[in-house]
């Protein structure tokens, strides 16, 4: 059946843009190397929650981009909950956080919602309780012939 392969392109494009903005912000310097202070910026780890009306988030990315330095993580998101370590976590102070989920770990409903952040420079513990009429369908691009 033609819909569960439109299904997987749909995630493969998510994935395939939050990746390909990680190695844009890579490639432009706002972020070198490792460890929890990459670029002369600090890094905390970082965990929490994402429901949408109630229920944990089956399968997802939470993203978050400094508004100081530009930096994206990418974190993903399994049976509600996301984690990742200081090496690898967001810059302390306001971050852009968007998170894209799906309805269960193959599930053909994509949607994202976008908010902000003040990540502490201790680790971040911040939970996202999701109301689905706040959220937008993520769009499958238009395939080319």
């Amino acid at each position: 059946m033609k819909c569960s392969g439109t299904r997987f392109q749909s995630s493969i494009r998510v994935v395939a843009v939050v990746f390909s903005l990680a190695v844009i912000v890579s490639v432009s310097g706002c972020a070198r190397g490792g460890g929890s202070n990459v670029g002369g910026s600090p890094r905390v780890s970082a965990s929490g929650k994402v429901d949408l009306d109630g229920k944990p988030v089956a399968a997802g990315l939470i993203l978050f981009i400094s508004k100081t330095t530009g930096n994206l993580v990418t974190i993903p998101i399994s049976n509600g909950t996301y984690k990742v370590k200081a090496s690898d976590g967001p810059n302390p102070g306001e971050n852009a956080v968007t998170i894209v989920g799906k309805d269960s770990p193959n599930g053909k409903q994509e949607w994202k919602w976008t908010t902000k952040a003040t990540v502490s420079d201790k680790d971040y513990v911040g939970d996202f309780p999701v109301k689905s009429s706040d959220t937008e369908k993520v769009v499958e691009a238009p395939k080319g012939d």
